[in-house]
């Protein structure tokens, strides 16, 4: 039990320091609507705030950003050029996506499904339990799975490529 209490002390204090960090970092470039929108929703898990966080600091390196080349929407285009067409950067389209937990009152699909978008959606669902248990065993393995909704929110489907294929890609550019 205090080891328990223990790790969700330490998940917090290390989401308010990264949050922190990013913050000034975002002022200082004068992005705070990006960060009000990200951050602001009450309804996020101290989980998934963190792998929204690191999906968006891993959105800065430019190799990372190298996903939205890596794909194409079902039309054949790049999803670069989709967040070309919207004017929005890997960054500001994360901040505008909406993340709700839960699946209309069904239980979370499956032992491997973090979270779940329909392609051309900012709605993405996720599993609030699954994001705890996963940050203490793999907290990078978030950051990819935000950053693998948004790929499909950008109009990316599945199968191919598969969903591991995705994930796999997104980790190896982004790690």
């Amino acid at each position: 039990m205090k080891q328990n209490r223990w790790s969700k002390s330490l998940a917090a204090g290390v989401e308010a320091l990264v949050l922190l960090m990013l913050c000034e970092t975002a002022a200082a470039r004068g992005e705070e609507d990006i960060w009000l929108s990200l951050v602001g929703t009450p309804a996020l898990t101290p989980e998934v705030r963190f792998a929204i966080l690191r999906a968006h600091k891993a959105l800065e390196d430019p190799r990372c950003q190298q996903i939205f080349l890596d794909f194409q929407d079902s039309s054949g285009r790049t999803l670069q050029e989709r967040l070309d067409s919207l004017s929005e950067t890997g960054q500001r389209h994360l901040a505008g996506m909406l993340f709700y937990e839960g699946w209309n009152g069904r239980p979370c699909p499956g032992p491997q499904t973090l979270a779940m978008t329909i392609p051309g959606s900012r709605v993405v669902y996720f599993c609030g339990r699954k994001f705890a248990s996963m940050i203490r065993r793999d907290p990078s393995a978030l950051g990819v799975a935000i950053l693998h909704e948004e790929l499909h929110s950008l109009g990316l489907g599945e199968n191919p490529p598969t969903s591991e294929e995705i994930s796999r890609r997104v980790a190896q550019r982004c790690h």
